[in-house]
């Protein structure tokens, strides 16, 4: 897996295609479009494979991603608000012009332009944009998970109303991090 170092963390550069909890639990896999629906509707964690360009990438639903047994091995983890914001200001903070573009440089966001699902598995928004999850449940907001969107490596999608969108019924790919010691 390609990784970018920064100061204090370790951030992945490729989508997750991690099928287990940190545990080694595996994560429910979703055959089909309305297994997908059915663990959403019955708040079952659930992954689902989805080829696109010929390669096989992986979506998690917010059950998934906020479950307390976590995705990753090795240290990773899903990131929360402040790896997104401890990453904003290694690229040059929150007042820099070009501070999107950066940001999907840094993680290879662009190359990822995937898209994401709907509740009934319908790929939607692919070529057009990415979305990745962001673990937001531990944060003192009235949020479960958020996510953030690279779109055409123009425009991160990260102004106030990303911060109070909840989407718990789409799926997304992930970018793990890990802290250093």
């Amino acid at each position: 897996m390609k990784e970018v170092k920064t100061t204090s963390q370790i951030w992945q550069t490729q989508n997750a295609d991690d099928l287990q909890f940190s545990n080694g639990d595996l994560i429910p896999l979703a055959v089909n479009k309305a297994q997908w629906s059915f663990n959403i509707s019955h708040k079952i964690p659930a992954a689902i494979e989805i080829e696109i360009d010929g390669k096989m990438q992986i979506f998690y639903n917010h059950y998934a991603v906020n479950d307390i047994r976590g995705i990753g091995k090795n240290g990773f983890r899903v990131p929360n608000l402040n790896d997104h914001d401890t990453l904003i200001q290694f690229i040059g903070g929150w007042e820099i012009a070009d501070r999107a573009k950066k940001f999907c440089e840094i993680l290879s966001l662009s190359n990822s332009f995937h898209g994401n699902l709907d509740f009934n598995g319908n790929l939607i928004g692919i070529g057009l944009y990415g979305a990745w999850w962001l673990n937001l449940e531990k944060t003192p907001m009235p949020l479960y998970q958020s996510l953030y969107f690279c779109i055409n490596a123009n425009l991160l999608y990260e102004d106030s109303n990303w911060r109070k969108q909840t989407y718990v019924d789409r799926g997304y790919q992930l970018r793990l991090v890990k802290d250093l010691l």
